[in-house]
Parts: structure tokens; sequence; C-alpha cells
């Protein structure tokens, strides 16, 4: 682009009034562009009077020295074949000071005051217009890892907007974890009752949809390349291939591999920056690898481990899938009894609504009996699964309380939990048949290199 340089001086705001505007415009006409000046230059005359030099003099390259450049974005934005550079005069100048007691200009104000001017001329004597990069070729072929509800999701709506998509999951068939629950949350208002699993058709019209390709028993080796253009190699699953993502190594431990000190991890392997030629090519990826329950039996004063009858939420999922859950549960959401109210590692809102979801097997499978304790110190239950937090509140047989579980025992075939600081306002101890720790989900990614 051939410039054409245009620079103008706000002498609104107080600017006109304590510092030389004359000055200030010897200052950019030193520096190589003629500067005229208006009083107010982000009013609409202001911005004419700048459009004007744009239409007849073919100005595309603009220097306005007078407000903050984080304000008035919109009234000096003259398009995107145009350079603006802004100078603060206004905030970084004319507003830090004012006149002598004599009335005349304070002369560091103005040595600064000309400072902002020079480099306002200078940016954009030094500024060209940004070429954006673009890829000789842009795949459009998406690639998700991972068929749990999460996976079929994205494919789903990735081929319902026009694209390819490649599915990619390690295990025999689809469905993840979702192929094990006994109910899911609820999808629709007023959004107080657990619904169905719909997992099984969402794998059918995921294996139905010809803009879908499946792949069960493959995961990814590893991804190179960028945007637009990642390099994706595939292998069987649990197949170990050079093309594996190599291991993490630091600088010390190459040191040491360099000398003979210590074993290369990644000895065999393709370096991570090369390409395969035979990589399948895909714009994008998405992430939809699923998660594992994070290990709960460093609290020892919960019993899990230990005590027959403490199980994971995870676990207790299988129990409900697969038959008549107990009639006294306590459901407890977070480890750290009175020293602290840290919930377990990796819980979300999702550990709060399962809680929420499995407290209602209970009472569902015990119409008479059924009592579920849900016991917490967070509760998080976000937009419309609100409602559903309301309805489990008011169901009988469900009770819910802020708490700090500080033991778990046996007693007999029974358990004992004490509870402590609840909202009751008394310790307590709840004799249940099982406890159920909200273990939280640890993302697969966390120990796989991929």
């Amino acid at each position: 682009m051939k410039k054409v340089y245009g620079a103008y001086l706000c002498t609104g705001c107080g600017i006109g009034d304590v510092l030389d505007v004359d000055g200030l415009k010897d200052a950019a006409a030193d520096a190589g562009i003629a500067m005229t000046e208006h009083a107010c230059l982000c009013g609409a005359a202001g911005r004419s009077f700048i459009e004007k030099d744009i239409a007849d003099k073919g100005v595309n390259t603009i220097v306005v020295c007078a407000c903050s450049p984080r304000v008035m974005q919109k009234e000096f934005d003259f398009g995107e074949q145009t350079i603006t550079v802004r100078g603060n005069l206004r905030e970084h100048v004319a507003w830090t000071g004012g006149l002598k007691e004599d009335g005349s200009v304070d002369d560091f104000l103005q040595e600064m005051g000309t400072d902002y001017v020079r480099m306002a001329v200078t940016r954009a004597q030094k500024t060209e217009l940004p070429e954006p990069y673009k890829l000789e070729t842009i795949s459009k072929k998406i690639l998700v890892m991972g068929g749990g509800i999460a996976g079929l999701t994205a494919a789903k709506e990735a081929a319902a907007a026009g694209y390819e998509v490649t599915l990619v999951e390690k295990d025999a068939q689809l469905g993840g974890k979702a192929l094990g629950w006994r109910k899911m949350f609820p999808t629709a208002y007023p959004y107080n009752e657990l619904e169905a699993p719909s997992i099984q058709q969402m794998i059918a019209d995921v294996q139905g949809n010809s803009r879908i390709t499946v792949k069960t028993g493959c995961e990814v080796a590893r991804i190179g390349g960028s945007p637009g253009q990642f390099n994706v190699t595939l292998k069987a699953a649990g197949v170990a291939t050079e093309w594996d993502a190599p291991a993490k190594v630091t600088a010390d431990q190459q040191d040491l591999i360099n000398k003979g000190e210590l074993e290369d991890p990644n000895k065999g392997m393709q370096k991570y920056t090369t390409l395969n030629p035979e990589g399948e090519i895909y714009g994008a990826v998405v992430l939809a690898t699923g998660w594992t329950p994070a290990d709960v039996s460093e609290y020892e004063h919960l019993g899990y481990g230990k005590l027959t009858n403490v199980v994971t939420n995870a676990e207790f999922e299988k129990i409900a899938k697969t038959g008549k859950v107990p009639a006294r549960v306590a459901f407890v959401q977070s480890p750290g009894g009175k020293d602290n109210d840290k919930d377990f590692p990796y819980c979300n809102s999702v550990t709060s609504m399962v809680a929420l979801k499995q407290a209602n097997y209970v009472v569902e499978d015990n119409p008479v009996d059924g009592t579920a304790y849900v016991l917490y110190q967070h509760m998080r239950t976000p937009g419309n699964t609100e409602l559903f937090y309301k309805g489990m509140q008011a169901k009988d047989g469900v009770f819910m309380t802020k708490a700090a579980v500080t033991k778990v025992s046996a007693s007999g075939s029974s358990l004992v939990v004490d509870v402590e600081d609840n909202l009751l306002g008394e310790d307590l101890q709840l004799e249940v048949d099982m406890v159920v720790l909200a273990a939280g989900m640890v993302p697969t990614t966390v120990a796989d290199p991929v």
C-alpha cells in the first residue's frame, strides 16, 4: 500500500487549554507529517473533517492525537484498508497537569506532549497493513477423539453443520460411560424428573449419518501440523508405533541422555516435529476423550478401600444400573472434615448433580424407608439444573445439609457417619447402609501425552 498521511490534533477535552497547539503541530511536521487541528475530532464534525481528507486526498494512514486509544474506537475506525494510530494527549498528558501559576504552558508537560506526537507519527510511518497468513489448502474435515456422549454430540453437530467427520473411539463400542447410566439428567422443562438414557439413540444417529465415519478400536498416536492442516496418525488401540506421541524430556534429562547416563524414553520414535507422510489431514480436532474417577483412597477417615460399602459415585451408578440400591445412603461431597471445606479433586457441577440423581435412586427403589443424606460443602447446580436441585430439596426421604464429615466407621453391618458443623447446629451420627464418595472427574489427558 502506498501511504498517504494525515495527522489530526484534537484541542478539546482540555488538551488545547494546557498545551501549545502550534508547538505540537510543529513537532508532527518536523517528524514528517503535517498536522491539522480540530476542536472535537470524536464528534460528527470531526469525523467528517477526517473523512473529507480520505475522500479528497486519498489519505490512508491516519494519526489521531487526542484521547486514549482505549476509548472512542468506533469513532476513529475508518475501515480495514486504512491505518489509524492514536496518540494519547488527553489522559497521558493534558489531564496529568496544568498551566503554570502565571498562566503559561508548563515546559515539562509540553515536552511530554511533543514526545507523544513524535511517537505517534513515527509509529504511523513504520506500520504496514497486516496481511493474514493463509494456508495454501485448508481441510474442512473434522476429527472427533472419543465416542462417549460428548464425542457423539460433537460429531452430530459438526455433521449437521455440513462437515465431514471422523469419530475415533479406542474401545470396541461407542457410548463410553453413558452406557452404564441408569438415568440421565433432565433435558426438558420443568427439569425436575430424571430421564431414560438416550445414548443408544445417539449411537444409532451417528452410525447412520453418511457424513460421519466411525472408527472403533482405534486411537490417535500423535497430532502434528497446525489448524487447517492437522497431520493425524491413527493406530489400532493399545499398539505401540514409531509415530506415538513422545514422552516429555526436560533439558536436564536430555543432557543425561546425551551423556549416556539416562535411557531415552523416546528411542525408536519419530521426532515430534516430523510429519507422517501417511497421516490423515484434518482441519480441526475435537478432544472428547472423557475422564476417569479420581482416587479417593487418601482420605483415610472416610474408609474407602477398608470399609465394606464405602464406594465412589461411579461404583454406585453400576450398582444402581444392575439392581436395587440400599435404603439408607450418605452422599459425601467434601472430604476435608473440619480442616477445610475443599471438595474432592476434580469435582464440579456434574458431581453435584450426580449426587442428587443417585439420591433419587435411593427413595425411588425404597419408597417406604428410603433415606438419602447429601452432605456437602458446595453444591453446584447452574442454569436449569437448579430446578432439579429444588425438586430434590422437596422430595420426601432426601436430606441435604452443609456439613463436615469427620469420620466413617463400621457398626455391625451398618456404617456410622460422624457429621459436624451442619445447618442444624448440632453434631450428628448417621447410621446408613452405604456411603458414596463424590469422586471427581480426572481428564484422560492428565496421563495421556496426546
